[in-house]
């Protein structure tokens, strides 16, 4: 419980990054269009340099176990995501946007800062096997269920610059190598953007939607319902009584 407090200030420090998004366009400092060349920037370097830098650590067996335990958490979970989403499909006769709605959780953006400021730089390092499972099933399953085309892109999922970044990191910290002092400071400082620059993107899309027409769309919060209060529960009974939790030391925490 020691944790809500800071994650409830950092959650409204984000929200407040995503109000000045909001009143920038809204003041026409700039224009809605401009958010694309800052996703792309979010895209292709932030987060990359975000992910990358959860590696720079030194290599111990214990952390490689918590990494392992992590990523079979993380397919556990977010299959569950995906299957409980399908079963919900025609009963709750959800559209696609709906059903990507459900599924994957805005895991890059939101949670990579939250665990920073709450929990510490090093426990991004957990994150890391969250945020490749969806990317993976981004690139496949999500491109399919919100264009209708089944075909997997292979190469933009597995060339995809943060699998990549991923990819770089392993390797770095399987073999002890490090990014020299200048170059880390760097790449650090870049990565630690991704918060701000996400906040103030969805501020600046925001800024286009028509707000009163959004609250009141009673299948909105349904969704949202679902999403941040079903979701993570049923996630949170499952990690408990799935034995996960008895596998590492610092499990709890992962």
């Amino acid at each position: 419980m020691e944790l809500s407090p800071l994650l409830g200030k950092q959650t409204l420090s984000m929200f407040l990054m995503l109000a000045v998004g909001f009143v920038t366009v809204k003041c026409r400092l700039l224009k809605a269009e401009d958010s694309t060349p800052l996703s792309k920037l979010a895209m292709y370097v932030i987060v990359p340099c975000s992910l990358f830098s959860a590696f720079q650590m030194e290599f111990s067996m214990d952390k490689f176990s918590g990494f392992c335990l992590s990523l079979a958490a993380a397919v556990l979970i977010q299959g569950l995501f995906v299957l409980g989403t399908r079963l919900l499909r025609k009963p709750l006769k959800l559209v696609p946007v709906e059903s990507a709605s459900l599924a994957y959780p805005n895991a890059l953006n939101m949670v990579l800062p939250l665990v920073t400021a709450t929990m510490g730089a090093e426990y991004v390092f957990y994150t890391v096997p969250f945020c490749m499972v969806q990317v993976i099933l981004l690139w496949s399953h999500g491109k399919a269920l919100l264009s209708g085309e089944p075909k997997i892109e292979w190469k933009k999922m597995l060339l995809n610059p943060n699998m990549i970044a991923v990819a770089l990191g392993l390797v770095f910290f399987l073999t002890g190598l490090r990014l020299p002092g200048i170059l880390n400071t760097a790449v650090t400082s870049l990565g630690n953007m991704i918060g701000p620059l996400g906040m103030l993107i969805a501020g600046m899309l925001l800024a286009t939607v028509d707000l009163k027409e959004a609250f009141s769309n009673g299948r909105a919060y349904g969704i949202c319902f679902l999403r941040l209060i079903v979701y993570p529960l049923v996630s949170i009974l499952v990690l408990k009584f799935s034995g996960l939790m008895k596998l590492h030391s610092d499990a709890s925490a992962i």
